[in-house]
């Protein structure tokens, strides 16, 4: 009984912890493209007021 019980918690644990790390790997992943986003954008708005013609 106690073998028993001992594996099912460790796999209770084991999964936990894959179920953290795939939303932190999920988390990093959003926020990467959050930020490749938002420097695209930032590019693009620099480069639009350095080709703008002047007054």
């Amino acid at each position: 009984m106690n073998v028993t019980i001992s594996s099912q918690k460790r796999s209770n644990s084991t999964a936990k912890y894959s179920i953290v790390q795939r939303n932190n790997e999920t988390t990093k992943q959003r926020n990467n493209e959050t930020t490749k986003q938002r420097n695209n954008e930032t590019m693009k708005q620099r480069n639009n007021e350095t080709t703008k013609p002047a007054e």
